[in-house]
């Protein structure tokens, strides 16, 4: 994962978080990470809760940690989201990563089920990989990538392998698709709201 973009990503999400739900008393969040996202969220939001879920026992921990201070509102799930009961209730979903990989029927679910679980007006932010349009503009921007990757710290054969499960990747849906399948799930509004190369952050207003 390009952690460049998916941190790049979870700046515009908190950024349009605090703009699009100021006043927002519950947060759900989809694979949190390591709470970086949560942090910046209860600051930009304050008096909001915030549930997350993290597979990863590891990133967990290191949520737990970061957390640990924000308060009593704060609710950290080690599970994986897809097989959890989200609950319902939310005034705010994110996900900075958690949308990344899934295949197209999980992602379909997965949206329907944040649906039900946000209240009439809330809004669902996420990153998502998205196919790009331009096979030739795709490979000039995958030199960028790169270039960035390299910067990160990563080996030649780290970089490679990562451009290559880029390239790879199956079931990628276009822009349009991904905002095609927002109002399938009952999204009254969406929008496309940032994107740098193959990555996007997609607003749903329910």
């Amino acid at each position: 994962m390009n952690l460049w973009m998916t941190t790049e990503a979870a700046g515009v999400i908190a950024t349009l978080a605090a703009d699009l739900a100021p006043k927002a008393r519950r947060i759900l969040e989809l694979q949190c990470g390591d709470g970086s996202l949560a942090a910046r969220l209860l600051k930009l939001i304050p008096g909001a809760t915030w549930k997350g879920y993290e597979s990863d026992p590891d990133l967990a921990e290191r949520a737990a940690a970061q957390l640990e201070f924000m308060g009593s509102g704060v609710s950290l799930v080690q599970e994986d989201f897809r097989r959890a009961s989200l609950g319902n209730g939310f005034d705010l979903a994110v996900s900075a990563s958690g949308l990344l990989g899934l295949s197209p029927e999980e992602k379909e679910r997965i949206l329907v089920h944040v649906h039900h679980a946000l209240l009439p007006g809330g809004a669902l932010l996420f990153a998502d990989a998205v196919r790009p349009p331009s096979a030739g503009i795709a490979a000039a921007y995958r030199l960028l990538e790169r270039e960035e990757l390299h910067a990160q710290g990563l080996s030649r054969e780290a970089v490679e392998r990562e451009i290559k499960e880029e390239v790879e990747r199956k079931g990628l849906w276009s822009v349009e698709e991904e905002l095609y399948r927002l109002r399938k799930a009952a999204f009254r509004e969406v929008d496309l709201a940032w994107k740098c190369w193959d990555r996007a952050v997609f607003a749903g207003l329910k």
